[in-house]
């Protein structure tokens, strides 16, 4: 009894009684001829066994064929991208890419995979782009992850910081930029007499206010001198000042020869672990109780802040 195929629908005779039609025999093909495997004209090919690798290349796929569904997590990595084949309207506004005109900034595709005139950022001068503020969010709402770098500044003018996010410890980890500073050069005369308190200066005294909590590198410079009426051997300390309050323990310290000319510096570098809006500054005193003449001269006194980690 005649049959019929289910994949191309030919016509098969399998017994010598079978009513022979020379026009089926035709149609079957025809039916050969243009199969294409598309249903109805053909079986479906086996995606897994039924392709040789690399047989299917950019021209073989319709336009929209393969979207992020169709595309499994982690299937595409540097060696199935070919060099060059990335344009910037080909990646999406939540790919956790930042475009920038020609440039791209990214932690996943290097330069080599980018179209000629596509290029890595790798600074950024216009302070549209400098957050005021740490992100809570990668770009266009994404997942914070890890590398993810930004400029940061509440202030472009006097400092920028380029940052990086590490999802190890969820901080942003300084990698570069200006140190923010307050740099005091003024000749400024104090009269401590015989405190051995420390205090600070009425006036030209350093001071910066921190921006953002985190883990800072603190540098404090002065450079100064005692004098009075009587000779004396005096040992100045500079300490850090947080709100008022200086870190004793960690203060430098200078024995300038008496006599107001005679002038000496100390500089020391901390680590401090500070809040936003902390108001940092230069505290003094002398170890030695000194007469009501007594005075200090400050030439001049800095204080210099780099971050570590934020946030």
């Amino acid at each position: 009894m005649a049959q019929t195929t289910p994949n191309l629908g030919l016509k098969v005779w399998n017994l010598s009684t079978d009513p022979y039609d020379y026009t089926q025999l035709a149609n079957n093909f025809i039916s050969i001829d243009r199969h294409d495997h598309s249903p109805g004209n053909g079986a479906l090919i086996d995606g897994a066994n039924g392709i040789k690798p690399g047989s299917i290349g950019a021209s073989q796929l319709g336009p929209n064929s393969v979207s992020s569904g169709n595309i499994v997590d982690g299937s595409v990595g540097a060696s199935e991208i070919a060099d060059g084949v990335i344009t910037s309207s080909k990646i999406s506004t939540n790919a956790g890419f930042r475009v920038q005109g020609n440039n791209i900034e990214s932690y996943a595709i290097t330069p080599d995979k980018l179209t000629p005139g596509l290029t890595p950022v790798t600074s950024t001068s216009s302070t549209s782009n400098i957050q005021t503020s740490l992100p809570t969010s990668g770009p266009n709402g994404t997942t914070l992850y890890d590398g993810y770098t930004i400029d940061y500044s509440n202030s472009p003018a006097d400092y920028v910081w380029r940052l990086r996010y590490g999802t190890s410890d969820s901080k942003w980890h300084f990698v570069g930029g200006a140190q923010l500073g307050s740099y005091q050069t003024t000749l400024t005369t104090y009269t401590f007499g015989s405190s051995t308190n420390y205090f600070s200066l009425a006036t030209n005294n350093a001071s910066v206010t921190v921006p953002l909590t985190g883990t800072y590198r603190v540098i404090l410079h002065c450079t100064g001198a005692v004098g009075n009426t009587q000779n004396g051997t005096y040992t100045i300390y500079h300490s850090l000042g947080i709100n008022g309050t200086a870190l004793d323990t960690n203060a430098s310290n200078f024995t300038p020869t008496w006599g107001a000319n005679n002038y000496d510096s100390a500089s020391v570098t901390l680590k401090v672990s500070l809040s936003a809006t902390d108001v940092l500054t230069s505290r003094f005193k002398s170890a030695n109780a000194g007469d009501s003449t007594t005075n200090l001269y400050i030439k001049n006194n800095s204080i210099e802040i780099i971050p570590i980690t934020l946030g």
